[in-house]
């Protein structure tokens, strides 16, 4: 008998939410949580570039990138605001976070 697994694990998860349905024309809020995976002691807060990207059929109202700094074991949520066309459909919706270099620390004296 031969037993596989495999255990996948991000720095970065994200758990999106948006409405099941809309009209044409509706304005609505799409939220995501963003959690950062990192534990391990001694790890900085992640910059975090959150980005929509919308198929046809949907319009960003506002920014479709937020920047988030999430520190390590913990969650954020990013809002965006999102209207649907006017043509009916299927459209999709992606949601993509990234952990963007944070720029080196400064000393001042």
């Amino acid at each position: 008998m031969v037993e596989n697994s495999v255990v996948a694990q991000g720095y970065l998860v994200t758990q999106p939410q948006a409405p099941y349905f809309a009209t044409p024309g509706d304005e609505f809020e799409v939220t995501a949580m963003v959690a950062n995976n990192l534990t391990e002691r001694g790890e900085r807060a992640a910059n975090v570039k959150v980005e929509l990207e919308l198929g046809k059929g949907f319009e960003a109202v506002g920014d479709d990138t937020q920047m988030a700094e999430i520190p390590p074991g913990t969650d954020s949520t990013v809002r965006f605001r999102v209207r649907a066309g006017p043509i009916p459909g299927a459209p999709t919706m992606t949601i993509l976070p990234r952990a963007v270099a944070s720029p080196p620390a400064t000393r001042s004296t």
